[in-house]
């Protein structure tokens, strides 16, 4: 705990002194979403007559990202007015920064793009913000004063900034590389974009990816310390034109849940299988009392700003005849407990404390169920539910980060059930073997039942501990 609380205190005064400068905080500014604190106005519909083309880079990736408008568009230019008040643009510098150009057929190039120009290459920036200035000098602009409209700019940029920090899947679909992210406890691959779909011919607006994991997203178990683990697909799609910071869209995962026996490589309190040293250690007093059966799974994520909504859901076949971990009660007879049934419903928030430290803050409902199963000389008498409920769930995300040059460390904290998960990660080390990579330490803890009162098939809390590797994650 003392290490987590210096850490801190390095990442909020000494690391901002040497972060990636943020021209005049206007991202953070942007993302604010307090209309008092930002100037945003409209252009009239003009021609411009030259072609534009803006290039950009993501800090840290090595591609590059052309948008481009065709010459003699209709366009209107959304922006940052300076300090002159009024709805003339009486000067060159009132056009402060350009938020959006919006062209063609609902066409736009919205901020994260425009943004990026800017930090990577601001004397084009500049040159593009002084001729749209030179037109609309001495016109009148329309100021937007509708909240919804200006969260409209930053549409879902939260979300995919903390996906992009934190998750193990990839939210890009109009890029072409893989992703990978892989530790002992999971791996997820982004496998190819599709274009067309639903159709949408000009780009691409959907994605595929495959996922194995030994994570419990419900249940306060570790890694290895369970029974099951999921396999499947990931389909992300937008009905649109796959600009997932401005459009709906929708994350929907398939699993197989399997089972298989972890009491092989458990011993003593200290689990260390033998295949993957020092990649993965867990720390813990015993395997899981609650035993799993081969199932389905499903995780779909509905995202459309202010809306970040997910549900996830469970269930294994009703198979009690071969538990991996029974008690034992005599010499003949012994019991089992198993979950056949895990959900969850949440909502998300996300709210900055300066512009390198980030929040998130999920909250809903989740529960999951237990059987007890009888046995006499192993095989099964009987059999009956013992426990079913809805329960309160809340979870608190902070990141640190130099956005968008450098991702540096992070935790998080959930309670569901009577006890905490928590977890917290450290970047080791950038371009690992490849560009636009990096390896992280992580770790992973569970504390003992702590409010509630103790359950039959509670386990005793515990850590693991991990390496993760994450590669094309830099949008």
């Amino acid at each position: 705990m003392k290490l987590l609380i210096r850490l801190f205190v390095i990442s909020v005064f000494i690391v901002p002194l040497f972060a990636q400068p943020i021209v005049d905080d206007i991202y953070y500014r942007i993302q604010s979403d307090k209309t008092g604190y930002l100037e945003v106005y409209k252009s009239p519909l003009i021609v411009f007559p030259e072609r534009i083309k803006i290039e950009y880079q993501t800090t840290g990736s090595p591609l590059s990202n052309v948008a481009e408008i065709p010459e003699n568009s209709n366009i209107i230019v959304s922006f940052i007015k300076g300090e002159n008040t009024g709805d003339i643009l009486t000067s060159i510098d009132d056009l402060e920064y350009i938020v959006q150009i919006d062209f063609g057929d609902n066409q736009s190039i919205r901020f994260p793009q425009l943004f990026q120009m800017l930090i990577n290459n601001k004397s084009a920036y500049d040159d593009l913000r002084l001729k749209f200035a030179a037109l609309f000098l001495n016109r009148k602009v329309e100021k937007v004063n509708n909240l919804k409209e200006i969260k409209h700019f930053v549409g879902n940029t939260k979300f995919l900034e903390e996906k992009e920090i934190l998750s193990p899947h990839h939210y890009a679909i109009n890029r072409s590389n893989w992703a990978l992210d892989l530790s002992v406890s999971r791996l997820s691959l982004k496998i190819f974009p599709w274009q067309g779909l639903f159709g949408a011919t000009d780009s691409a607006n959907a994605a595929f990816g495959i996922e194995y994991s030994k994570q419990e997203k419900v249940l306060n178990i570790l890694p290895y310390q369970n029974f099951a683990y999921n396999v499947g697909g990931r389909f992300l799609f937008t009905t649109n034109e796959g600009d997932l910071t401005k459009d709906m869209f929708f994350d929907l995962r398939g699993y197989y849940r399997g089972t298989y026996d972890v009491t092989g490589i458990y011993d003593d309190g200290l689990i260390i299988p033998s295949v993957i040293p020092p990649f993965y250690v867990g720390i813990f007093d015993e395997v899981a009392k609650l035993n799993s059966t081969n199932g389905f799974a499903a995780d779909i994520y509905i995202v459309d700003n202010p809306w970040y909504l997910n549900a996830y859901y469970s269930h294994g076949a009703k198979s009690f005849d071969d538990p991996y971990n029974r008690i034992k009660l005599s010499n003949t007879t012994s019991k089992a407990f198993y979950s056949l049934t895990q959900y969850q419903f949440t909502s998300s928030v996300f709210f900055d404390i300066t512009k390198w430290h980030k929040f998130s803050f999920n909250f809903g409902a989740g529960g999951y169920d237990v059987w007890q199963a009888f046995y006499l000389n192993d095989k099964k008498t009987y059999d009956e539910r013992i426990y079913f409920k809805i329960l309160p769930l809340a979870e608190l995300t902070y990141n640190f980060t130099a956005y968008p040059a450098n991702n540096i460390l992070g935790a998080g904290v959930k309670y569901f059930d009577g006890r905490v998960k928590a977890f917290a990660w450290l970047k080791l080390v950038d371009n690992l073997l490849i560009d636009d990579s990096e390896l992280r330490a992580e770790t992973h803890f569970i504390s003992n039942r702590f409010i509630t009162n103790g359950k039959e098939w509670d386990n005793t809390g515990g850590a693991i501990f991990q390496l993760r590797y994450r590669l094309g994650f830099t949008y």
